[in-house]
């Protein structure tokens, strides 16, 4: 039977060029795109597609273009995704390969009997070769092997030189499988199947179940990226699947940025949503930097000067100002908790000898926690630890002043040093956690995927009406009936205000006071008012949120 070429040999050639020009370098261990962990809902879809039959395979899926130096490996990885496999004989897939020379040969004695250069002219022909394409595509199981670990290097946040590491073992732990033995994954072709092939595979998915949406909200949130050096914007789409009558948020992509003024984040956000149209943007979430207002009313007047859409207006991120009225109540208080709390830390931070002599000295073995300064309410832990181990904080310093040798010279040290020499520091301790504990409910009840954006307004003004019962007078109170009344209260009238020696500190506040039998009645009315002031503080800012 005559031996014909198939057009898979010329991919085949460019496959192993690009094998020796593009596994040279990679992606690197860092540049792996942020896909969050809403890829575990869709490891399904990517088992059906694996597991699709070769001749309904989608051709345009799009995971990878032609002309993409992704390699060899690469291609063979993404090969059965995306393209469709033309032959299938019994037995696997083969190729059959025609080597017959290019050029016509002449086989007449004249010819033979010519120069040496001549005779190798002579015709040369070769019988029918069969070569499995196993030789140069992987099997569909081994595809598969290789792309679910490839995912779960995305869920684990490994980096690629582990990924690759773990993959080399597979032979060892499976030494009877043969998809095990054919497994390669080294770390270029771990970044480049992630780059190249998974994360366009769930864009385009993602993209495709966005067309029949009529309205998404848009959440963009800034980091530094330490490896790049640069501002990192992460683009998510949230949106109701009708499929699944429920909410979904999807990873879309990711920016880099250098400077971030308003302008350049419009910039940046036209460009990562330029393949979703204005009118269906309902909404754009983001946290509370001005400059992120800026440019919120520009890209609302810009949809509205195009008719395109008119984006719903709710503020800021309700976690986020939870978060700063705690702190400003903090700084208005004039404590400085935190100076005593981070200090605590990394006091015995790391340092066993130190370590080694509180347990010896106090007998107890909890240290402080760390102070964590981005969300402050979460933080209740750390001031219960703190409050918990203050005796022994106590015992330790006044043993440090006895054994002049063994003081720390440490800055922390003496900051711990002056604050559990206030008389009231357990107090304040007890007050500020009574606050965080407080509201804390309401971040457990918000921090969730879950469309609690009807109930946000009602749960703030709940929250400052019990915060507000603290330092206004009841009549008062009761008189802002509307959330509308309610934060027109101005703190500032002493009319309005209950009176110092009457304000509630709190049971354990209260407790912290009795325990001190030493205190005047000066350093409780001072402690009062300091409590005032952080109620004030917080209910200041948590009222301007809820009023934007």
């Amino acid at each position: 039977m005559e031996v014909t070429a198939v057009r898979a040999s010329g991919g085949m050639a460019a496959a192993e060029q690009g094998r020796r020009n593009s596994w040279r370098g990679g992606p690197g261990r860092h540049s792996m795109l942020k896909v969050n962990e809403a890829f575990s809902s869709q490891f399904l879809a990517v088992e059906k597609e694996l597991g699709s039959d070769p001749e309904k395979t989608n051709v345009n899926g799009g995971a990878i273009a032609l002309g993409h130096p992704v390699g060899a490996s690469g291609a063979r990885i993404l090969a059965n995704i995306t393209y469709e496999l033309r032959t299938k004989v019994e037995g696997g897939f083969m190729t059959r390969v025609n080597m017959v020379r290019s050029h016509p040969t002449d086989s007449s004695p004249s010819s033979s009997a010519g120069s040496a250069s001549a005779a190798t002219e002579v015709a040369v022909t070769t019988a029918p070769v069969q070569v499995s394409v196993g030789g140069f595509l992987f099997k569909n199981n081994v595809t598969k092997a290789e792309i679910f670990s490839c995912l779960n290097t995305i869920m684990t946040h490994k980096s690629f030189r582990s990924a690759a590491a773990s993959a080399a073992l597979f032979p060892l732990m499976f030494s009877t499988s043969e998809v095990a033995a054919k497994v390669q994954l080294g770390k270029d072709k771990v970044g480049y199947t992630i780059c190249h092939g998974i994360v366009p595979y769930f864009r385009n998915m993602l993209l495709l179940s966005l067309v029949n949406v009529p309205y998404l909200v848009v959440c963009f949130d800034e980091a530094l990226n330490k490896v790049t050096q640069k501002q990192q914007i992460d683009v998510l789409i949230r949106y109701w699947d009708a499929a699944d009558d429920s909410v979904k948020t999807r990873y879309l992509t990711s920016r880099f940025m250098g400077h971030t003024c308003a302008e350049d984040l419009a910039s940046t956000f036209r460009q990562a949503v330029k393949e979703i149209k204005g009118s269906k943007i309902l909404q754009v979430s983001m946290d509370g930097p001005n400059v992120n207002f800026k440019f919120l009313r520009s890209l609302k007047e810009e949809l509205r000067e195009s008719d395109e859409s008119h984006i719903l207006d709710i503020g800021s991120c309700g976690l986020h100002a939870i978060s700063g009225a705690y702190k400003a109540g903090h700084v208005a208080s004039g404590w400085d908790l935190v100076s005593f709390l981070r200090s605590a830390y990394n006091l015995f931070k790391c340092v066993l000898a130190r370590r080694a002599d509180f347990v010896s000295l106090t007998r107890c073995s909890k240290f402080p926690m760390k102070f964590g300064a981005v969300r402050w309410v979460e933080n209740s832990t750390v001031i219960c630890r703190a409050l918990e181990i203050l005796p022994h904080l106590i015992v330790f310093v006044q043993q440090c002043k006895e054994k002049a040798h063994k003081r720390p010279t440490c800055s922390s040290y003496r900051v711990v040093e002056e604050a559990v020499s206030n008389q009231v520091l357990s107090a304040k301790l007890a007050f500020a956690l009574s606050i965080a504990e407080e509201l804390e409910p309401f971040l457990r009840e918000f921090q969730t995927d879950k469309p609690m954006v009807p109930f946000l307004s009602a749960a703030l003004e709940s929250i400052l009406r019990s915060l507000l019962s603290r330092i206004v007078k009841w009549e008062v109170l009761y008189a802002a009936d509307t959330i509308a009344t309610l934060m027109k209260i101005d703190l500032s009238i002493p009319e309005n205000a209950v009176n110092v020696a009457a304000f509630d500190v709190g049971f354990s506040a209260k407790n912290e006071l009795r325990k001190n039998k030493k205190l005047s009645q000066l350093a409780i009315m001072n402690f009062k008012k300091g409590c005032i002031s952080f109620c004030q503080g917080l209910c200041t800012e948590s009222g301007g949120e809820i009023a934007a």
